[in-house]
Formats: structure tokens, sequence, C-alpha cells
């Protein structure tokens, strides 16, 4: 406050000792957050304008302490005897050897039963940067940095009472299909190895495809050995017609038709005088008949 008395830029007090900045003892457990408080609390939320996080994961997260559903990994826990001090300085630690992407955070939100209970996060700076398997691994990770530095410390499991793990975000295409071609090569493996198993115990089975295997084995069989079927000329079938019942040979050549000597080949001239000939050989027996009557 600043006094008449004196110039502006002097200030005073008006009565020191009514000021006193305590440092009280919360105990091993630690303050709980005093913005947690539901008044305090909306009023800061009031503020903030919040991001779909539906577009960068599947299913976000609400820590306490967090006005918006953000991508991310916690878990909540209750412990006895737990060195909140203790356990802050090994966060801050841990957190200056990682990137500047993500943040830590662990915080007494209330009291479980008798236990204090405790919140741990692990959030990005961003949502665009979440990864899911590599948030998840720091969740698990965190947890044990804090655990060692305690007197009594414990797994993970048995102190466990709310886990919240955001997962990807597949809405690509790409993604689908990839899962897609999972899921069809596991469901194809599973169906193979059934099959073999059925056919392996079950004779029925075993029967009934080798009954529809034979044909295709004959076939193949022959094909692979280049084996000819030598048929009776009456029953050769020509396969290119698909005429069934169309007769041809193979081995009978008529000497009429034999064209590969050219003296063999019939002369027009030669046929012709023939036809002529024999055309005068039927006129005359004709008429020697009429004279014998």
């Amino acid at each position: 406050m600043t006094s008449r008395k004196t110039p502006s830029y002097q200030f005073q007090w008006p009565n020191p000792d009514a000021f006193i900045i305590k440092n009280p003892n919360f105990g091993l457990a630690g303050p709980q957050q005093s913005t947690l408080q539901k008044i305090t609390f909306q009023e800061i939320c009031s503020y903030i304008e919040c991001e779909d996080a539906y577009h960068y994961c599947d299913t976000p997260i609400r820590p306490k302490g967090h006005c918006c559903d953000i991508c991310g990994t916690m878990a909540t826990f209750s412990q006895q005897n737990f060195n909140y001090d203790r356990a802050q300085q090994a966060l801050r630690e841990f957190e200056v050897k990682q990137d500047n992407n993500t943040g830590f955070s662990l915080i007494r939100i209330k009291d479980f039963g008798k236990m204090p209970l405790f919140q741990l996060s692990v959030i990005p700076d961003k949502n665009e940067n979440f990864d899911a398997d590599k948030y998840r691994h720091l969740l698990y990770e965190v947890y044990y940095v804090v655990q060692e530095v305690q007197e009594t410390p414990t797994q993970f499991h048995s102190t466990r009472v709310e886990v919240g793990f955001s997962q990807w975000k597949a809405s690509s295409f790409f993604a689908k299909f990839i899962n897609f071609l999972v899921v069809i090569f596991i469901a194809s493996v599973v169906g193979v190895g059934i099959l073999k198993y059925e056919v392996h115990k079950n004779q029925r089975l075993r029967s009934f495809i080798n009954r529809r295997r034979l044909p295709l084995q004959t076939v193949w069989y022959r094909g692979d050995e280049d084996v000819d079927l030598n048929l009776p000329t009456t029953q050769v079938v020509d396969r290119r017609l698909g005429a069934e019942g169309h007769v041809e040979s193979d081995t009978f050549v008529n000497p009429v038709f034999d064209f590969e000597d050219p003296e063999k080949v019939p002369k027009a001239e030669n046929d012709e005088n023939k036809l002529n000939f024999e055309d005068s050989e039927v006129k005359m027996s004709s008429l020697v008949d009429i004279d014998t009557l």
C-alpha cells in the first residue's frame, strides 16, 4: 500500500506482522490440491476452450485437475506411508531426461478411506503428439520411478484403483485395411490348422477329400508323364470340333488324292475324252440291240 507521505516509488506494508508465510506440515502424503474444489475449479475452467480430443484418440481421459478431455494415460492409487516429497523429486529428475513434448503429474486428489489417494498421469503437450504405445510404457515406468524412493515400494497391479489408457485413433482407410488383413491372416492360419487336424483325425473327411482329388491327380500324372492313349481308328474323337462320334483315320490314304507325285495327278483333258468315249460305247450298244430286234 502506498503512503501519502512518501514518494510514489516507495511502498510500505501497513502491518508486517500480519503477513507471515508458513510452511505447514502436511505429512508424508503431501498437500491436497486446493484447485480441485468445485467452485474454484469451475471458475478456472470457464476460461478454458477445449479441443476435441476424439480427432487424435478413441478413448480420451480427463485426469483430476484438467478441464478438458485429453489423450494420455493415468493411474490413481492409494498407498500407506507414501512419501510424496521424495516421489515428486524423483519424478522431476526423470522428467528432465525426457523430451519437451511430454508432461508428468503426481497429485494427491483425496483420501481413500484412511489412506490418501494419488493420481499419476502422463500427457502430451499437444494431442497430435500422442503415441499410445509410448505413453502406456511411460506410465508404468514413471510409477516404478516414484516407487523406488519409497521405504515400502509396491507393484503396480497391487495399488491400482483406476487406469485410463487412450487408444490409437484408427480413422484412416489404410489403417482399417491393415487391420482387416491382419484379421484375415489370423483366421486363415486358424482355419488351416483346424482343417489339418480334422483331416488327420477324421477318416471320413480324409476319404472324401481323396475321392475328390483322385480324378485331378490322374490327369496331372498323365500330363506329367506325357502318356499318349492309342485308341482304335474308328473311335478317335476330334476334340477340336467337340462333336462326339466324329470318325477320322490317320492311316488310310486314298491313292486318287495322293498328289505328292506330279505324274499321278489326273489331267482334265484325259478325263473329258474318257467320258466322251464311254458315252459313244453306250450309244453303239443301244444301236446294235435295235438291229438284232
